[in-house]
């Protein structure tokens, strides 16, 4: 991520490879640790303290208010003669910044070459589809159409001029596509920065990025100028919360319930197709042992929903373990903390 130019520039960045939690990707976290902290100044707090103790007249909420709106005015006098004009100075690091002349993909060496491309793009021939289909389980479990393994081989003979039709047209780009999630200030020029890495991107991979499929997202009490300027520069559509990344959703602000209403609904499905079979309690407890609990188990690995929805989770659970008759909750002969002990120890 940060090459010799850039350290050449910007000698105070720090790259971290943090561990991976609940997926395959391991998250990169880049820092420029050159801020200088204001508190740890000789004359910071010779600076607040004579500001502060000027008198105000007032009542209590209204002196501490006056107070703090003082201290901030002058802090902000007294920064800019210690550091000088730091937006100047931010200003500065991004046109240094834009100097800096690398194409993304060039760390990444070229593992495939003209010769191999064309092989990957050609048509399989017939004893390459012959040598797939024999290769097949013929005991395997029978696909859409209905038909498994043996089939096709007892009948290669009889079906492989129409299967050798379905190999269709020749494909001009193979690529491998995945969710990237690009955080911004949302400025201007940094929009324009990004844009011009993705058209970089573009041009040195020949992968195009779906426009109609990207989105973005901003907290609820942003200006509608922000939603604007990113609509106009990016041309990407504006997307309420939360986003589902591999699974799991991301949003803004606090964890609602309704964020993980997918998640309850398919503990819900997957129990009312199980409502009309005659099942023991031991069956039960397989089931929600082996299969219910391990469907959250994903979402549950990477983040942590509100007490709210485990409860509800739990609830959903019990009711299908103890039975509905009637629409009438079946009576609980023991508490739910009780059955979840070991087996050993009481539970089930």
């Amino acid at each position: 991520m940060a090459n010799d130019k850039w350290l050449e520039h910007i000698p105070h960045t720090s790259i971290t490879h943090l561990p991976s939690v609940g997926s395959d990707h391991c998250p990169i976290l880049m820092e420029i640790n050159a801020r200088i902290e204001n508190a740890d100044q000789p004359s910071f707090l010779d600076t607040v303290k004579g500001c502060w103790n000027r008198s105000v007249e007032g009542d209590p909420m209204w002196n501490f208010h006056q107070k703090m709106k003082r201290v901030a005015a002058t802090l902000s006098s007294w920064s800019r003669i210690q550091f000088g004009d730091i937006y100047a100075k931010v200003k500065d690091y991004e046109e240094r910044s834009n100097i800096i002349d690398e194409e993304p993909l060039n760390c990444i060496p070229r593992m495939v070459n003209q010769a191999q491309n064309d092989e990957l793009q050609a048509l399989p021939t017939v004893e390459e589809l012959k040598g797939v289909v024999f290769s097949m389980n013929p005991n395997s479990a029978a696909g859409l159409d209905g038909m498994n393994g043996c089939f096709f081989q007892k009948c290669w003979s009889i079906i492989k001029d129409d299967l050798i039709q379905l190999r269709g047209p020749q494909t001009n780009h193979l690529s491998v596509a995945d969710d990237v999630i690009i955080f911004t200030s949302g400025r201007k020029k940094s929009l324009k920065l990004i844009m011009h890495s993705l058209g970089t991107y573009e041009r040195v991979s020949g992968q195009l990025i779906n426009k109609t499929k990207s989105h973005f997202m901003i907290p609820a009490n942003s200006f509608r100028s922000t939603s604007d300027r990113i609509k106009r520069v990016t041309r990407f559509n504006q997307k309420e919360g939360p986003l589902i990344y591999l699974g799991c959703p991301i949003f803004i602000g606090r964890s609602r319930i309704i964020y993980f209403s997918e998640m309850i609904n398919k503990v819900v499905n997957r129990i009312t197709g199980w409502q009309t079979k005659m099942l023991s309690y031991g069956g039960k407890a397989t089931l929600i042992k082996h299969v219910l609990q391990s469907l959250s188990i994903h979402i549950l690995s990477a983040i942590s929903p509100t007490s709210t929805i485990i409860k509800q989770i739990q609830g959903i659970m019990v009711d299908f373990f103890w039975g509905i008759n009637k629409n009438k909750k079946k009576y609980h002969w023991s508490s739910w903390k009780n059955l979840s002990f070991p087996l050993d120890e009481g539970g089930i």
